[in-house]
């Protein structure tokens, strides 16, 4: 990685402060298992106070209600900006949920 580059993994702010300190030492967990501890920075953002999380969520609920209820209408909203997508269980033949 370039000495100029840093990942910041942006998550939103979640619930209590017990609830907020399990989600964020799960995120560190895994991030210190991936990736050198001076490459990366973790952002809890209170999702009620950024646009942009409330955007990436819909997006997100949008082409997961496609997937699992086949419903297009709110995935028809946002279809023309998503570049790619794909079926993530499509060749596995465990049913995880």
């Amino acid at each position: 990685m370039n000495d100029n580059k840093k990942l910041l993994v942006t998550a939103a702010a979640l619930g209590q402060k017990k609830t907020k300190a399990a989600f964020k030492q799960g995120v560190n967990n895994t991030l210190q298992q991936t990736t050198p501890r001076e490459r990366w920075e973790v952002s809890f953002i209170d999702s009620a106070k950024d646009p942009l999380l409330w955007a990436a969520d819909y997006c997100a609920w949008a082409i997961q209600r496609k997937w699992e209820t086949n419903d297009h209408r709110s995935y028809e909203l946002i279809a023309s900006k998503i570049i790619s997508e794909f079926d993530l269980w499509r060749f596995g033949t465990t049913h995880y949920y």
